[in-house]
């Protein structure tokens, strides 16, 4: 599934390149940003509240398309509101 959404233009990558790393999230902003602009998208969708917390300003910082929406992980019973905040930032312009 991720091979075609590749394909259609959308990646998904992780805010850390290990999750259980112990260093705090605003960490790894900085490689998030490089690896962001190298990809070059027209939209960023940040998902999960503490990925939202950590980089949604440090984007727009860098005027990276990135839509202000805090979107939950779609884990522990929270898939229909990742389902509908998720589909809300699809059609958002990002900010």
């Amino acid at each position: 599934m991720l091979g075609q959404l590749r394909e259609r233009g959308v990646f998904l990558i992780d805010l850390s390149p290990d999750p259980v790393a112990s260093l705090r999230l605003s960490e790894f902003v900085p490689q998030l940003v490089s690896r962001v602009r190298a990809l070059g998208p027209e939209k960023i969708i940040l998902i999960k509240a503490t990925v939202y917390d950590a980089a949604f300003q440090a984007l727009r910082e860098e005027r990276l398309p990135v839509v202000d929406a805090r979107i939950p992980f779609p884990g522990s019973g929270q898939q229909k509101r990742f389902e509908v905040a998720f589909a809300r930032a699809l059609k958002a312009r990002p900010g």
